[in-house]
């Protein structure tokens, strides 16, 4: 297995885990067939694509939320703004400074 995963230069103790976890047995000399230690190896790989692309999703999902989670809040703070709420009263709801508030306004950061 060693030299197995060496030669693919794949981490030898994620291969020794996977296969523990499996039903496969090594051989009466204590090694597993290479189409065995390939196969794990493909399997580790696409379970680790797998998990990559979830996470790309997750945060191209959260990041288009927050995207129009902060528009709306520059809506909102526009028609505050213009409802009559100054200034003031907009940033002492949300804890910014007038400053910001305007920024908001604005689509400034």
């Amino acid at each position: 297995m060693a030299e197995f995963a060496a030669a693919l230069d794949f981490p030898e103790q994620v291969l020794a885990d996977f296969l523990a976890e499996s039903d496969e047995q090594p051989d009466e000399d204590g090694r597993f067939p290479v189409v065995v230690l390939s196969d794990a190896v493909g399997s580790i790989q696409t379970d680790l694509l797998d998990e990559l692309v979830a996470a790309h999703e997750n945060v191209q999902a959260h990041s288009d939320y927050l995207r129009q989670a902060k528009h709306d809040l520059q809506r909102l703070v526009r028609e505050s703004l213009t409802g009559g709420l100054s200034a003031a009263d907009v940033s002492g709801a949300l804890g910014v400074s007038r400053a910001r508030v305007y920024q908001m306004r604005d689509g400034k950061r």
